[in-house]
């Protein structure tokens, strides 16, 4: 005698086939790589209003404060009056993978200006950081850029 199929049937299989979907999920997520955007997250949360303070800074300084971006360099431009003694970094910061970030010290030429090369970087979305401090004043500012390889 042939075996019929009962709804009975259906349900497991349904059930049993989304126990499995559920178990392949979960072993692929467990296998993807979670990057905070930094360590100190809740640190840095705390200290929002000095770096909305030092983003209206380098508003401030207008025309003066660029930052230009070309296809295998960035330069940076500063106002001779925000270099001054000035001490701070460059960070192209790669929002999916914090072990390819690029820190470079702040260094511009007599004119002002520091050009960070973007050769070698992974394709895709980098955020370039500046952030100094200069005469006092606390400034940041970011652009987002997007390499692409070359």
């Amino acid at each position: 005698m042939a075996s019929r199929w009962h709804w009975g049937h259906g349900i497991a299989l349904v059930y049993g086939t989304f126990a499995l979907a559920t178990v392949g999920f979960v072993v692929f997520a467990m296998d993807q790589p979670v990057d905070l955007v930094s360590e100190d997250y809740y640190a840095r949360s705390i200290t929002l209003d000095a770096r909305r303070a030092a983003e209206a800074n380098a508003r401030a300084l207008g025309a003066g404060f660029t930052i230009t971006t070309r296809e295998t360099a960035v330069e940076v431009q500063w106002p001779a009056a925000a270099r001054e003694g000035a001490t701070g970094t460059l960070t192209l910061y790669r929002p999916s993978d914090a072990r390819a970030d690029r820190t470079a010290a702040m260094a511009p030429d007599a004119d002002g200006r520091q050009p960070m090369s973007l050769s070698g970087l992974a394709p895709g979305k980098w955020m370039l950081q500046v952030e100094w401090t200069a005469g006092g004043a606390h400034y940041y500012a970011e652009r987002a850029l997007t390499a692409t390889g070359r």
